[in-house]
């Protein structure tokens, strides 16, 4: 049944179009090379103007920080079917050159042989006052199986054909297959999802021939077209995606990621209750917490992620450092 969407409306969205961004020149971190790009990225065409509601496809400004005024992260709506309102995404683009990603192990999952006591479930203390965002990892470790490591510690052995969200020692982000990523004794930290939604540009052949296949998730009643989440890479290496998406199959997902420039995208979690993106806020005397979701009918508690453990992994988003660029 196609669900009645609102416009997108959120209090730490900024009043400045994305057009008024200053764009400044890109600073990769060490160890990267960013291939030119820009920041805001350019607004993207609807694909399928029957369907297209009124801003889709345009970036709005999302996060500006106070202490320097520089937007970090922009978000805009797409309508991805021909004929079927009901299939949106919903997508943070975030600017690499001046955020970092990381990775936190769940005190409960992934499960392995790690015990509690090596595992924090919250963001470092020492990232605190530069917290930004926290979403979702990925699938639970006995739905696939996929490879996990970080801190020194395999919660699960890689698979040759998981598609690996990598972080080098010297700052470099990959997002490719396993069998395909170069010096991985140099990695301090990787998630594995299912196959890759697209590499090197392309979907897969194997999403292409079976785009119904169960291998990147379904419902427990079997349903395919369901919420999903992913994280994807533009050309420039310079734009993060995070994109949640409503009612979409795998490979629905996959082909929007191509609509929105990305040349690689892995899937993260999916259904109902497990796709999540919150952007945190900093009062003054207290802990930061949590201030508003990108998705729609999110319980959440406010001081997750940082005062309580999280059960399961997640990823989170920093300010840069001006001393690690």
């Amino acid at each position: 049944m196609p669900r009645t969407l609102s416009p997108i409306e959120s209090p730490v969205t900024a009043s400045a179009s994305a057009e008024s961004v200053e764009r400044a020149p890109a600073m990769a971190p060490p160890g990267e090379r960013f291939d030119g790009g820009s920041f805001p990225p350019s607004d993207v065409p609807p694909p399928f103007p029957r369907t297209a509601a009124l801003g889709d496809g345009r970036w709005q400004p999302l996060e500006l920080d106070a202490r320097d005024g520089r937007v970090r992260m922009v978000r805009a709506r797409l309508h991805n079917h021909p004929f079927r309102r009901d299939k949106v995404l919903e997508v943070v683009a975030i600017d690499r050159s001046l955020t970092e990603l990381e990775f936190v192990a769940g005190m409960n999952d992934p499960e392995g042989g790690v015990p509690r006591g090596r595992r924090t479930g919250v963001v470092a203390v020492r990232h605190h006052e530069a917290l930004l965002a926290v979403f979702n990892g990925g699938f639970l470790e006995r739905h696939g199986h996929w490879g996990t490591m970080t801190d020194g510690d395999v919660y699960a052995p890689a698979r040759a054909d998981g598609c690996t969200i990598a972080h080098r020692k010297d700052g470099h982000l990959d997002l490719a297959t396993w069998s395909a990523l170069p010096a991985k004794d140099e990695l301090d930290w990787w998630r594995q999802t299912p196959p890759c939604l697209v590499e090197a540009g392309h979907v897969p052949p194997l999403l292409l021939r079976e785009p119904g296949n169960g291998l990147w998730g379904k419902s427990i009643e079997g349903s395919l077209d369901i919420r999903r989440s992913a994280l994807a890479l533009d050309a420039s290496r310079r734009v993060l995606f995070y994109v949640f998406s409503e009612w979409n199959n795998a490979s629905e997902l996959a082909q929007a990621l191509l609509v929105l420039g990305a040349v690689a995208g892995a899937e993260l979690d999916v259904n109902w209750s497990y796709p999540w993106f919150f952007w945190f806020e900093h009062p003054s005397g207290v802990l930061p917490r949590i201030r508003d979701s990108l998705v729609p009918k999110t319980r959440f508690d406010r001081s997750r992620f940082v005062e309580k453990p999280a059960p399961r992994d997640f990823f989170y988003l920093r300010r840069r450092s001006e001393s690690a660029r």
